[in-house]
């Protein structure tokens, strides 16, 4: 199998598709080649980030240490993934180390360069801070029924307007309360404290089941299918998913509300 050029794996980077072939032709060169066998060290655990690297050829499996010297794989990536980027995003040590286990090929993007270049590209920043930011929450989140060698590549809560939405009645709730027990203090009245305080709890526990609902739900796309994770507490946790070859396009649509 021919490996890719750094070329061919810049066109295929999410995060630099809207970027002209001119463009990307002028980041060739920041990008350095690495043939290495089974068993090299890519990074080391606790280590200062360095650089972006993309693999073009072979697999690369990542694997973290804890405090008691156990080892845990947390994904094995292949030809197409990234590697570094929440290092890069979230400046921090290396997570988890990362060794080749079969001769592999990857692209080095030194990260000196690397930010340069976002810092003129707010567009490519952010899809990059979206890659980041989902590889850190699926490594939180432990997703149990994930098959093996299937990487997360995308993952989101729903927007967080909508949670905002879905507080408005326990906010309101909340400041009913306020307002009766205010009222039951002022006239000394026992029965408008007993229903103030209940209704201050009743508004309490809704904001935080809110809040638990909210953070349940996830949209999720790996290598393999893209998933709509639901969860409601204590009623049912629902899953629905479509193999990724069964996607024949992808737009959005929203109305004015929507937007606004």
């Amino acid at each position: 199998m021919t490996i890719p050029s750094a070329i061919e794996i810049l066109r295929r980077t999410y995060f630099l598709r809207d970027l002209e072939e001119e463009e990307l032709h002028t980041l060739v060169p920041h990008l350095q080649r690495e043939d290495h066998d089974s068993g090299y060290l890519i990074a080391q655990q606790g280590a200062p980030p360095d650089s972006l690297c993309f693999i073009a050829e072979g697999e690369v499996q990542i694997v973290r240490q804890d405090r008691n010297s156990r080892q845990q794989i947390l994904a094995t990536l292949v030809a197409g993934d990234m590697l570094g980027e929440i290092e890069i995003i979230f400046p921090q040590p290396i997570l988890a180390s990362m060794c080749t286990i079969q001769p592999t090929t990857i692209y080095r993007w030194d990260r000196e360069s690397l930010m340069a270049f976002l810092k003129s590209h707010p567009d490519a920043l952010a899809r990059l801070r979206f890659a980041a930011e989902s590889r850190r929450l699926a490594q939180k989140v432990q997703f149990n029924w994930l098959g093996e060698n299937e990487v997360i590549y995308g993952l989101a809560r729903k927007h967080s307007m909508l949670l905002y939405q879905a507080l408005t009645w326990p906010i309101l709730l909340l400041l009913g309360a306020v307002g009766l027990g205010w009222w039951a203090y002022a006239n000394e009245n026992p029965f408008g404290k007993w229903c103030a305080v209940a209704t201050g709890v009743l508004s309490i526990a809704l904001a935080i089941w809110q809040l638990v609902d909210w953070g349940n739900d996830y949209y999720i796309l790996t290598n393999r299918r893209a998933i709509w994770l639901e969860k409601i507490v204590g009623i049912y946790n629902r899953r629905r998913e479509a193999p990724l070859h069964w996607v024949l396009s992808v737009s959005v649509s929203t109305d004015m509300t929507s937007r606004m």
